[in-house]
């Protein structure tokens, strides 16, 4: 009867240490599978670019947002928000692609610095990006 509790404890630590390992190993891989993929947007993850930071008054500065989930995957169908404390936008809104981007034009009718900024969903984009329209 002692030896059947004995070998039982031993089974039950077993048991418990090989199921505790397994967590352990395969943690991240089972969250993967389990969680679907987020469609709430990063701020962090998210980012402005321009085609230029130096150009031309009536130049045309093409600005690129992409929306990202905290995984960095790109989302489709954000509205976008974009505002430049100095010139002007043909368009302030766009929805995303299904990379996650959506593009805007910027423009100028002098020499000034532009500081361009973005949101979706009441978030804002962490970075922003500055633009020169200069003389030269």
């Amino acid at each position: 009867m002692r030896q059947r509790q004995l070998i039982l404890l031993y089974i039950l630590f077993f048991l418990l240490a090989a199921s505790t390992i397994g967590i352990m190993m395969f943690e991240q891989p089972v969250q993967r599978i389990i969680r679907a993929s987020s469609t709430d947007p990063s701020r962090e993850k998210s980012l402005i670019l321009a085609d230029k930071i130096l150009a031309r008054p009536k130049d045309k500065v093409q600005v690129t947002v992409f929306i990202r989930n905290d995984q960095g995957e790109g989302l489709a169908n954000k509205t976008v928000l974009v505002t430049a404390d100095k010139g002007l936008f043909t368009s302030t809104t766009g929805i995303t692609d299904d990379a996650g981007k959506a593009t805007f034009t910027l423009g100028s009718e002098g020499a000034e610095k532009s500081i361009v900024s973005a949101s979706t969903e009441g978030i804002d984009v962490s970075n922003t990006i500055t633009v020169y329209f200069t003389q030269q």
